[in-house]
């Protein structure tokens, strides 16, 4: 990513813990694709809503801790408030998740991860050659 790329997905994380305040109480970091926003915009949307139908003061929402790519795959961590016996907040995460392991890196779009390989790409954006070690 180039500094005008890095410089626009900066401003784009700010926007979006901008528009969802009670999800990040304090500054979180975004370390992964710019591709993954809308994964990353539907989560925290479905978060807010279920906390929401929960009932939870805003104090009790699902704080985020950090957001990241490991082992490419999208990752999304919180502080889990829910009550006892709701995963509700899981399973949003972990949709999330997997929804990443079929989103492009570069574009954004439907993708595969090719066997052996550690990212997904679609077919425009595949290099011929992954150089990313895979355990």
């Amino acid at each position: 990513m180039d500094k005008q790329q890095a410089e626009a997905w900066h401003k784009k994380t700010q926007e979006i813990r901008a528009r969802y305040p009670r999800l990040f109480p304090r500054p979180v970091g975004f370390s992964c694709p710019p591709a993954w926003a809308e994964i990353i915009e539907d989560a925290l949307r479905q978060l807010e809503k279920a906390a929401e139908r929960m009932g939870l003061p805003d104090d009790l929402y699902p704080h985020i801790t950090d957001i990241k790519e490991k082992y490419g795959t999208l990752r999304i961590y919180h502080d889990d408030y829910s009550p006892a016996g709701d995963d509700s907040f899981d399973r949003i995460v972990e949709e999330a998740e997997a929804r990443s392991e079929r989103t492009c890196i570069v574009c954004g779009e439907p993708g595969y991860i090719k066997e052996g390989g550690l990212w997904c790409y679609c077919d425009a954006h595949r290099p011929a050659v992954e150089n990313d070690f895979v355990l």
